[in-house]
């Protein structure tokens, strides 16, 4: 009787009639593992202070007071509310969020912090789990449902479970936010096909994180005019909503301080010193009823092409020298994007589904992420979307290299904790399921009768 529950439990979760009894058990312990990484997390937030969000918090209620939340001096005595504790430079703060962003803060910026801190663990672990449902629908069920409770054990274990989204709920992160707004606009692309609707919530997302604005490219190129159309529109509607709200000098300030912490992490924060930059009088580091004493260990430093250098340096004789590597980061960005817009110029066919339209568009975003300045593991979790909209073909017997990539840098990325082993992980994943896509126009090309 118990059996026969779990197994139309399990059934209903991956919305099938039916789920083959080895999937049913799979499925069960995913998911009891994932409800001991949310309690690990729960512990996590009540220990640790959360300091990423802390910098929104006091971002927004600097905005919301009509200061610059970008650039302002340090009061050791300002209130508690408005204190920083991890702040690391007097005229500049750490909140390197755009305006769009922190707006969604505003509604709560009044309560207490340590009620701000449950209310946005409960909302980034929401919108991790409705991303996973969403996106599990747009994965075939396949015989007996084993597909689909593939792609659901995959993210339950090596998402849900694994230490950077544990990392991204400690520090308070919003990448949950970017990943929701990205799933649904999938699935109502997937869903409805290329409609002004389904690019709202992909322009909601550029909001919130502007560099996604490349999305809108490969949706254009590959013939999904209304959704480009829609996302930049979206997002330049949230904009300009901001801007009549907080004025133009808000976004001024904010580009100011994103190229000051780029500039500081391409030369050094010695050298960057050296500049004039000044540290802050030390403040309390419990405040406002959290402690920032501690917080969660970070094993990769830097996640991008410029990290990859700084790593080369040190074992490679004869590397070039720092103050070469911002342009080498452009060059290579570049010719990445490029590659990657070749790719999707030649994968225009009108009978392309629009699942891979959707993750190839997101391949490209997420590989020419590498190449900016700074990106840590817990903007990992993207990665789950073009996982789920190539994962039909991923674990086709003819894909198997893509897949031994794909599975080699899950494994590896959570098995180890060390920075190496984390940029296996985004690296292999990249390469897998560019393996895919690559895959997926070339071999029509030399066998018309190959089907997507």
């Amino acid at each position: 009787m118990v059996v026969g529950r779990i197994e139309r439990f399990t059934a209903f979760v991956v919305g099938v009639h039916r789920l083959d009894v080895r999937w049913s058990a799979m499925l069960l312990a995913s998911l009891v593992l994932a409800c001991g990484a949310l309690g690990v997390g729960v512990r996590d937030m009540t220990h640790y202070g959360g300091g990423d969000l802390r910098a929104r918090i006091v971002g927004v209620r600097d905005l919301l007071a009509g200061r610059s939340p970008y650039r302002n001096e340090a009061d050791p005595t300002a209130p508690e509310t408005q204190q920083d504790p991890r702040r690391f430079y007097q005229s500049m703060t750490r909140c390197t969020y755009p305006p769009p962003l922190l707006a969604i803060y505003a509604p709560t910026a009044q309560l207490s912090y340590p009620v701000q801190r449950k209310l946005w663990f409960v909302a980034e672990w929401a919108s991790l789990l409705g991303s996973i449902v969403l996106l599990s629908r747009l994965v075939n069920p396949g015989r007996g449902g084993g597909l689909r409770a593939g792609f659901l054990c995959c993210a339950l274990i090596f998402f849900a479970s694994s230490y950077f989204w544990r990392l991204h709920t400690e520090r308070g992160q919003y990448y949950s936010f970017l990943l929701f707004l990205s799933s649904v606009g999938s699935y109502l692309t997937v869903r409805r096909g290329d409609t002004i609707g389904a690019g709202i919530p992909f322009g909601l997302a550029v909001a919130l994180r502007p560099t996604l604005l490349l999305l809108a490219a490969p949706l254009w190129i590959m013939g999904y005019r209304k959704s480009a159309v829609s996302t930049v529109a979206a997002a330049g509607a949230t904009v300009a909503v901001t801007v009549g709200l907080f004025g133009i000098s808000v976004w001024q300030d904010y580009f100011w301080l994103v190229k000051q912490y780029e500039l500081e992490t391409s030369i050094g924060k010695p050298k960057y010193m050296e500049m004039g930059a000044t540290l802050p009088a030390p403040v309390p580091m419990i405040v406002d009823g959290a402690n920032f004493t501690e917080e969660l260990p970070h094993f990769t430093v830097n996640e991008t092409f410029l990290g990859l250098c700084e790593r080369a340096s040190t074992v490679i004789p004869g590397f070039p020298r720092g103050e070469l590597w911002p342009a080498m980061t452009k060059v290579a960005g570049l010719m990445a994007l490029g590659t990657c817009i070749g790719v999707i110029w030649l994968w225009r066919r009108p009978q392309i589904a629009s699942r891979y339209v959707i993750g190839a568009s997101f391949l490209v975003v997420l590989g020419v992420e590498h190449f900016l300045p700074i990106r840590y593991s817990y903007a990992d979790v993207m990665l789950l979307l073009p996982l789920a909209m190539f994962y039909r073909q991923l674990v086709r017997p003819v894909a198997w290299p893509a897949l031994t990539a794909v599975a080699c840098g899950l494994i590896v990325g959570s098995a180890l904790r060390d920075s190496a082993a984390e940029a296996f992980r985004v690296f292999m994943l990249l390469v897998g399921l560019g393996t895919v896509a690559w895959a997926m126009v070339l071999i029509p090309r030399t066998k018309p009768k190959f089907s997507l």
